[in-house]
């Protein structure tokens, strides 16, 4: 006959633990007994590791509040907690009961749950808050473990690098989704504050690189038809006198993401998307006439060589700094002519001429009467002479600007974009300001 199975269920049995103990008046010398006793325990072979750390710091989170089931009314969100230990362990031998667990180190069976985490150090982690970034993060040291710091330290840095890794590869399609809407650019990728994307590019580089092709592909068809609003200034001074400085300053006034190319053999190498492009003591020779043309289209972009692959330019504003005058830049750019200077001069709307003691401001304009202030410039060029020979002159040239006016290199304020408009009159309006 067979024997009748029993009906009464096996005790859980487990051989990690964690406990919360209450930190409040009443019972901290019973709190302070039980940490005494697991030390002991460690040291009789009884329990294999531990870990605790006192909680002081801790405050309601909006999930937290949202799913309340505690007594009374939920507390409001950043209200603080009472102060806790966290007490973690794992005994020697066989697995035991939560009853046997609570009896083990003197705490109330209520108090103590199983840590669900494969190893150790995934509740090592949530001791310091490493693997709870919105709650506050304790420093390691306040951490009492049986575990050399070196080895939980160590664990936990890989435990933390593991759970983010797998986070990442869940929110690469996000990332890739937010490239092809044009609110992720390359720069961010890379950006030194955004360690969440960071990460998310180096586990997934092939099929974010893929993204940022295709938004390039997609941003470059919407220029195409007109869709591309930028304006180029024209910076021009001598070596010291803060060009570069300035128009670090204009981007930074505006809120908007700079990037300095200084490389005249591959200009837009390291660009990434950035709405302002800085072409930093650019010389005419450096670039074709035509690629100038493409590059300062304030309406219809293009794509332009680069080293690794070609660019589309998406900045609102590019600025050009320069030692050499406009006229004598325009005249350098290859494959140019003097027609031509007149096409470099449509597509720069504004021109500041910095010296050490002010900034002079002039807005293109060829609808004006010229007159005093106008924008007069010498160049050098070469002419075949009388006879036959290839010489150097200097000739002289008055550029379409009007004069806005000056004001002292002092130090820069404030400042505001408006698309499709020339900034000279707002900068010069900004920097006039008492």
């Amino acid at each position: 006959m067979a024997k009748k199975q029993s009906s009464k269920k096996r005790t859980p049995q487990f051989r990690k633990f964690g406990v919360v103990l209450q930190h409040v008046k009443g019972n901290i010398k019973n709190n302070k007994e039980v940490l005494a006793r697991v030390e002991a325990l460690h040291k009789e072979g009884k329990i294999k590791e531990y870990a605790y750390i006192l909680h002081d710091k801790d405050t309601y989170t909006e999930a937290e509040v949202l799913s309340w089931k505690g007594v009374g009314k939920a507390p409001k969100v950043g209200a603080p907690k009472k102060d806790h230990y966290h007490i973690g362990f794992s005994v020697n031998g066989d697995a035991i009961s939560f009853k046997a667990a609570a009896e083990l180190i003197g705490v109330p069976t209520e108090a103590v749950e199983q840590i669900s985490s494969k190893h150790f150090v995934g509740y090592m982690a949530y001791l310091t808050h490493e693997s709870a970034p919105t709650k506050h993060q304790y420093g390691r040291d306040e951490v009492v473990t049986s575990l050399s710091e070196e080895v939980w330290g160590r664990d936990v840095d890989r435990y933390i690098a593991r759970k983010e890794a797998k986070e990442a590869k869940l929110d690469c399609e996000m990332v890739v989704r937010a490239i092809l809407r044009g609110e992720i650019k390359e720069y961010h990728l890379t950006d030194e504050t955004r360690e969440d994307l960071n990460m998310v590019y180096s586990l997934n580089q092939s099929k974010i690189n893929g993204a940022l092709k295709v938004a390039s592909k997609i941003k470059l068809a919407k220029q195409a038809t007109g869709g591309r609003e930028m304006e180029a200034l024209f910076i021009q001074g001598e070596s010291g006198t803060g060009k570069t400085t300035a128009a670090r300053y204009f981007a930074t006034k505006l809120g908007k993401e700079a990037f300095i190319s200084g490389s005249e053999n591959d200009p837009l190498d390291g660009y990434g998307g950035q709405e302002y492009l800085v072409m930093d003591d650019l010389r005419g020779k450096a670039m074709d006439f035509a690629e100038f043309l493409k590059l300062s289209d304030n309406n219809t972009g293009s794509s332009y060589r680069s080293r690794y692959y070609n660019k589309v330019v998406e900045a609102e504003a590019l600025v050009i700094t320069s030692t050499k005058s406009l006229a004598q830049f325009a005249n350098d750019l290859r494959n140019s002519d003097g027609e031509s200077m007149k096409q470099v001069y449509r597509r720069i709307k504004t021109v500041i001429i910095v010296t050490e003691e002010s900034y002079n401001f002039y807005e293109y304009d060829t609808s004006y009467q010229q007159g005093e202030g106008d924008l007069v410039q010498s160049y050098e060029c070469k002419e075949v002479n009388e006879s036959g020979a290839l010489v150097t002159v200097t000739k002289e040239a008055r550029l379409p600007y009007r004069y806005l006016g000056r004001t002292e290199n002092e130090g820069l304020k404030e400042v505001r974009m408006r698309k499709q408009r020339s900034y000279a009159s707002e900068l010069f309006g900004f920097m006039s300001e008492p």
